[in-house]
Protein backbone atom coordinates (compact mmCIF):
# COMPACT_ATOMS: atom_id res chain seq x y z
CA UNK A 1 0.00 0.00 0.00
CA UNK A 2 1.33 3.51 -0.91
CA UNK A 3 0.19 7.19 0.91
CA UNK A 4 -0.01 8.57 4.44
CA UNK A 5 -0.28 6.25 7.18
CA UNK A 6 -3.46 7.51 7.92
CA UNK A 7 -4.72 6.29 3.92
CA UNK A 8 -2.85 3.12 4.43
CA UNK A 9 -4.48 2.52 8.07
CA UNK A 10 -7.94 3.28 6.29
CA UNK A 11 -7.13 1.23 3.59
CA UNK A 12 -6.07 -1.93 6.22
CA UNK A 13 -9.67 -1.16 7.72
CA UNK A 14 -11.40 -1.36 4.16
CA UNK A 15 -9.43 -4.79 3.40
CA UNK A 16 -9.16 -6.73 6.47
CA UNK A 17 -13.08 -7.54 6.47
CA UNK A 18 -11.95 -9.53 3.01
CA UNK A 19 -8.76 -11.00 3.78
CA UNK A 20 -10.56 -12.30 7.12
CA UNK A 21 -13.76 -13.88 4.68
CA UNK A 22 -11.03 -14.97 2.02
CA UNK A 23 -7.61 -15.99 4.07
CA UNK A 24 -6.30 -17.75 1.08
CA UNK A 25 -5.98 -14.29 -0.60
CA UNK A 26 -3.34 -13.73 1.66
CA UNK A 27 -1.12 -16.75 1.01
CA UNK A 28 -2.02 -15.34 -2.72
CA UNK A 29 -0.48 -11.81 -1.90
CA UNK A 30 2.64 -13.51 -0.45
CA UNK A 31 3.08 -15.69 -3.66
CA UNK A 32 3.27 -12.26 -6.24
CA UNK A 33 -0.03 -11.94 -6.66
CA UNK A 34 0.22 -14.45 -10.11
CA UNK A 35 -2.78 -14.41 -12.63
CA UNK A 36 -1.85 -17.43 -14.07
CA UNK A 37 -1.76 -21.25 -12.68
CA UNK A 38 0.82 -23.66 -12.45
CA UNK A 39 0.23 -25.01 -15.56
CA UNK A 40 -0.34 -21.75 -17.46
CA UNK A 41 2.51 -21.32 -17.00
CA UNK A 42 4.34 -24.35 -18.35
CA UNK A 43 2.31 -24.34 -21.07
CA UNK A 44 3.83 -20.51 -21.95
CA UNK A 45 7.09 -22.27 -21.71
CA UNK A 46 6.74 -25.39 -23.40
CA UNK A 47 4.96 -22.94 -26.10
CA UNK A 48 8.24 -21.54 -28.37
CA UNK A 49 10.19 -23.34 -30.60
CA UNK A 50 13.84 -22.86 -31.39
CA UNK A 51 15.93 -21.10 -31.97
CA UNK A 52 13.55 -18.39 -29.71
CA UNK A 53 13.01 -21.39 -27.08
CA UNK A 54 16.48 -21.14 -26.33
CA UNK A 55 16.24 -18.15 -24.76
CA UNK A 56 14.22 -19.63 -21.83
CA UNK A 57 17.68 -21.52 -20.65
CA UNK A 58 20.00 -18.75 -20.67
CA UNK A 59 19.22 -17.78 -16.99
CA UNK A 60 19.84 -14.36 -15.13
CA UNK A 61 20.91 -11.72 -17.84
CA UNK A 62 24.30 -9.79 -17.56
CA UNK A 63 23.36 -6.53 -15.76
CA UNK A 64 24.57 -3.51 -18.09
CA UNK A 65 25.08 -2.27 -21.92
CA UNK A 66 27.47 -5.25 -22.60
CA UNK A 67 24.38 -7.36 -24.19
CA UNK A 68 24.15 -4.80 -27.23
CA UNK A 69 27.63 -6.18 -28.52
CA UNK A 70 26.82 -9.96 -27.69
CA UNK A 71 26.24 -11.69 -31.28
CA UNK A 72 22.15 -12.80 -31.88
CA UNK A 73 23.20 -16.48 -32.84
CA UNK A 74 20.69 -18.17 -34.68
CA UNK A 75 17.89 -15.52 -34.56
CA UNK A 76 16.80 -13.13 -37.38
CA UNK A 77 14.09 -10.47 -38.33
CA UNK A 78 11.79 -13.68 -39.48
CA UNK A 79 11.96 -14.75 -35.52
CA UNK A 80 10.18 -10.88 -34.78
CA UNK A 81 6.89 -12.27 -33.76
CA UNK A 82 7.53 -15.28 -31.26
CA UNK A 83 10.25 -12.68 -29.58
CA UNK A 84 7.28 -9.70 -29.41
CA UNK A 85 5.36 -12.69 -27.94
CA UNK A 86 7.81 -14.25 -25.54
CA UNK A 87 8.56 -10.03 -24.53
CA UNK A 88 4.38 -9.65 -22.83
CA UNK A 89 4.12 -13.61 -22.01
CA UNK A 90 2.87 -13.35 -18.79
CA UNK A 91 3.04 -17.05 -18.17
CA UNK A 92 7.04 -16.19 -18.18
CA UNK A 93 7.08 -12.90 -16.38
CA UNK A 94 5.38 -15.10 -13.80
CA UNK A 95 7.65 -17.89 -14.13
CA UNK A 96 8.61 -19.66 -10.60
CA UNK A 97 11.38 -16.87 -9.30
CA UNK A 98 14.49 -19.81 -9.41
CA UNK A 99 13.77 -20.76 -13.16
CA UNK A 100 15.83 -19.40 -16.25
CA UNK A 101 12.49 -18.90 -17.82
CA UNK A 102 11.64 -15.89 -16.07
CA UNK A 103 14.73 -14.32 -17.40
CA UNK A 104 13.35 -15.24 -21.25
CA UNK A 105 11.20 -11.71 -21.84
CA UNK A 106 14.79 -10.03 -20.48
CA UNK A 107 16.75 -11.53 -23.12
CA UNK A 108 13.52 -11.35 -26.10
CA UNK A 109 13.79 -7.40 -25.44
CA UNK A 110 17.86 -7.14 -25.96
CA UNK A 111 17.32 -9.52 -29.10
CA UNK A 112 14.60 -7.19 -30.54
CA UNK A 113 16.48 -4.07 -29.40
CA UNK A 114 19.74 -5.62 -31.73
CA UNK A 115 17.29 -6.46 -34.41
CA UNK A 116 16.28 -2.89 -34.60
CA UNK A 117 12.26 -4.64 -34.46
CA UNK A 118 9.81 -0.92 -34.64
CA UNK A 119 6.99 -2.88 -33.72
CA UNK A 120 8.76 -3.47 -29.86
CA UNK A 121 8.75 -0.21 -29.07
CA UNK A 122 5.25 0.41 -27.90
CA UNK A 123 5.69 -3.11 -25.88
CA UNK A 124 8.61 -2.03 -25.08
CA UNK A 125 7.49 0.91 -23.07
CA UNK A 126 4.41 -0.75 -21.79
CA UNK A 127 6.69 -3.05 -20.09
CA UNK A 128 8.57 -0.29 -18.90
CA UNK A 129 5.21 1.42 -17.26
CA UNK A 130 4.12 -1.81 -16.28
CA UNK A 131 7.03 -2.88 -13.94
CA UNK A 132 8.71 0.34 -12.44
CA UNK A 133 10.85 -1.80 -9.48
CA UNK A 134 12.25 -3.73 -12.06
CA UNK A 135 15.46 -2.96 -12.76
CA UNK A 136 16.79 -4.82 -15.51
CA UNK A 137 13.51 -3.65 -17.48
CA UNK A 138 14.80 0.03 -16.44
CA UNK A 139 18.23 -0.46 -17.05
CA UNK A 140 17.28 -2.06 -20.16
CA UNK A 141 14.70 0.17 -21.88
CA UNK A 142 16.49 3.05 -22.48
CA UNK A 143 19.38 0.99 -24.27
CA UNK A 144 16.51 -0.86 -26.27
CA UNK A 145 15.06 2.02 -27.80
CA UNK A 146 18.19 3.83 -28.45
CA UNK A 147 19.63 0.59 -30.26
CA UNK A 148 16.33 0.45 -32.22
CA UNK A 149 16.92 4.38 -32.93
CA UNK A 150 14.87 6.66 -35.97
CA UNK A 151 11.83 4.82 -35.58
CA UNK A 152 11.74 5.15 -31.55
CA UNK A 153 11.19 8.80 -31.78
CA UNK A 154 7.09 9.65 -32.08
CA UNK A 155 6.99 7.29 -29.09
CA UNK A 156 9.41 8.91 -27.24
CA UNK A 157 8.65 12.30 -27.98
CA UNK A 158 4.93 11.76 -26.94
CA UNK A 159 5.88 10.47 -23.55
CA UNK A 160 8.44 13.12 -23.27
CA UNK A 161 5.68 15.79 -24.04
CA UNK A 162 3.17 13.99 -22.18
CA UNK A 163 2.68 15.69 -18.51
CA UNK A 164 0.00 13.60 -17.37
CA UNK A 165 2.83 10.76 -17.47
CA UNK A 166 4.94 9.73 -14.58
CA UNK A 167 8.09 11.59 -14.27
CA UNK A 168 10.02 8.14 -14.04
CA UNK A 169 8.98 8.12 -17.80
CA UNK A 170 9.57 11.19 -19.12
CA UNK A 171 12.86 11.22 -18.19
CA UNK A 172 13.60 7.96 -19.74
CA UNK A 173 12.47 9.70 -22.59
CA UNK A 174 14.97 12.61 -21.98
CA UNK A 175 17.51 10.41 -21.84
CA UNK A 176 16.68 8.58 -24.77
CA UNK A 177 16.71 11.59 -26.71
CA UNK A 178 20.03 12.77 -25.16
CA UNK A 179 21.77 9.73 -26.50
CA UNK A 180 20.38 9.47 -29.97
CA UNK A 181 21.35 13.24 -30.12
CA UNK A 182 24.89 12.96 -29.05
CA UNK A 183 25.45 9.49 -31.09
CA UNK A 184 23.27 10.20 -34.29
CA UNK A 185 24.28 13.66 -35.80
CA UNK A 186 21.14 13.11 -38.33
CA UNK A 187 18.98 13.20 -35.64
CA UNK A 188 20.21 15.77 -33.13
CA UNK A 189 18.36 18.60 -34.61
CA UNK A 190 14.89 17.12 -33.69
CA UNK A 191 16.10 15.94 -30.00
CA UNK A 192 17.84 18.63 -28.80
CA UNK A 193 14.20 20.77 -30.27
CA UNK A 194 12.35 18.39 -28.36
CA UNK A 195 14.26 18.48 -24.77
CA UNK A 196 14.21 22.47 -25.16
CA UNK A 197 10.60 22.15 -25.65
CA UNK A 198 9.86 20.27 -22.72
CA UNK A 199 12.41 22.48 -20.70
CA UNK A 200 10.38 25.66 -21.48
CA UNK A 201 7.36 24.69 -19.53
CA UNK A 202 9.93 24.73 -16.10
CA UNK A 203 7.43 26.16 -14.23
CA UNK A 204 5.13 23.39 -14.57
CA UNK A 205 7.87 20.90 -14.59
CA UNK A 206 9.63 19.78 -11.05
CA UNK A 207 12.83 20.79 -9.77
CA UNK A 208 13.99 17.21 -10.17
CA UNK A 209 12.80 17.12 -13.69
CA UNK A 210 13.97 20.33 -15.31
CA UNK A 211 17.46 18.86 -13.44
CA UNK A 212 17.20 16.24 -15.45
CA UNK A 213 16.22 17.70 -18.83
CA UNK A 214 19.42 20.19 -17.97
CA UNK A 215 21.72 16.91 -17.69
CA UNK A 216 20.34 15.81 -21.28
CA UNK A 217 20.85 19.06 -22.71
CA UNK A 218 24.55 18.70 -21.70
CA UNK A 219 24.81 15.65 -22.98
CA UNK A 220 23.42 16.82 -26.06
CA UNK A 221 26.26 20.02 -26.07
CA UNK A 222 22.96 21.96 -26.40
CA UNK A 223 24.96 25.27 -26.35
CA UNK A 224 22.09 26.79 -29.31
CA UNK A 225 20.24 26.49 -26.50
CA UNK A 226 21.82 27.98 -23.22
CA UNK A 227 19.81 30.98 -23.00
CA UNK A 228 17.14 28.56 -22.01
CA UNK A 229 18.74 26.53 -19.60
CA UNK A 230 20.29 29.95 -17.46
CA UNK A 231 16.80 30.60 -17.43
CA UNK A 232 15.82 27.49 -15.51
CA UNK A 233 18.59 27.91 -12.88
CA UNK A 234 17.47 31.09 -12.20
CA UNK A 235 13.50 30.47 -12.39
CA UNK A 236 15.17 28.23 -9.06
CA UNK A 237 13.31 25.54 -10.10
CA UNK A 238 16.04 23.19 -10.56
CA UNK A 239 17.38 20.18 -8.48
CA UNK A 240 21.13 21.57 -8.54
CA UNK A 241 22.19 18.71 -6.67
CA UNK A 242 21.35 16.04 -9.43
CA UNK A 243 22.86 18.37 -12.67
CA UNK A 244 25.08 20.63 -10.61
CA UNK A 245 25.06 24.87 -10.12
CA UNK A 246 24.62 27.13 -13.48
CA UNK A 247 28.00 27.65 -13.23
CA UNK A 248 29.14 24.06 -13.69
CA UNK A 249 26.74 23.38 -16.61
CA UNK A 250 28.20 26.63 -18.25
CA UNK A 251 31.83 24.97 -18.11
CA UNK A 252 30.83 21.69 -19.30
CA UNK A 253 29.00 23.60 -22.18
CA UNK A 254 32.10 25.55 -22.90
CA UNK A 255 29.77 28.65 -22.42
CA UNK A 256 30.52 32.41 -20.62
CA UNK A 257 28.52 31.83 -16.93
CA UNK A 258 27.69 35.16 -17.63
Amino acid sequence: LVGSESEAAEAWTLLAPAFAAAPETTDWLADGARVTTPEERARAAASYRAPVSELLELGQASFGLAWRDEPLTGLGHEHEGELLRMLVDTGLHEHDQTSPVIWAPIHALRALARLRCAQAIEPILTLFHDNPDDDWILNDTASALVNIGEPSLPAVHRLLADEGAPQESRSLAADVLAVLASQQPRLREECVAALAGALRLQERNSPQFNAGLVSAMMTSAAVEHVGLIRAAFESENVDELSCGSWETVARELGVDRD
